[in-house]
């Protein structure tokens, strides 16, 4: 497995990550049995990241990090960096979003989120999150040590991208 730098930290993230939406299903279920053991084979391949996706389908979602938790036990835990999402679109203040990141640390059974990023900004949501706070509630929760790392997922033109870049200091 091949594994570069990652931004300004120190550790190396394997070339290839799981994302974890693809998962094999059994009638509407996710087949928790071969889900794992896929997890684990990744891991055992090198993998050392793992994207659990976000909340917009929740009962999915639940389920997955279920899944995830359980494939990180037996010493997994500590060979993988997990990231997860929060749609912006799914909160309306920054006590909802800590709601979900305690919820979200809670589900994976760790103490804190290695990556924890808002999902799906774009010229709607940016102003929406500049309203609650998001960013200083982010700072925050890394400051406590509930997050490593704070990110986020952008889906629009470029130029609404440099304004968001140019808007807020983001080397978080």
């Amino acid at each position: 497995m091949k594994y570069r730098k990652f931004g300004a930290s120190d550790w190396k993230a394997s070339v290839v990550g799981f994302g974890v939406n693809g998962l094999p299903v059994k009638g509407l279920e996710i087949d928790e049995g071969r889900s794992i053991e896929m997890i684990r084979r990744a891991i055992d391949q090198g993998i050392n990241f793992i994207d659990a996706g976000d909340r917009r389908y929740l009962s999915r979602y639940e389920q997955t990090i279920r899944i995830i938790d359980q494939a990180l036990q037996e010493g997994y835990c500590d060979k993988v960096r997990v990231s997860v999402g929060l749609p912006v679109s799914s909160i309306s203040s920054a006590k909802d979003l800590n709601r979900c990141l305690n919820e979200d640390i809670k589900r994976l059974n760790r103490d804190k989120i290695d990556f924890y990023f808002l999902a799906g900004l774009d010229r709607i949501t940016w102003p929406r999150v500049q309203e609650m706070n998001l960013l200083n509630c982010l700072e925050t929760a890394m400051a406590d040590g509930r997050i490593d790392k704070a990110g986020f997922s952008f889906h629009d033109h470029f130029l609404f991208l440099r304004g968001i870049i140019e808007g807020y200091d983001l080397s978080l």
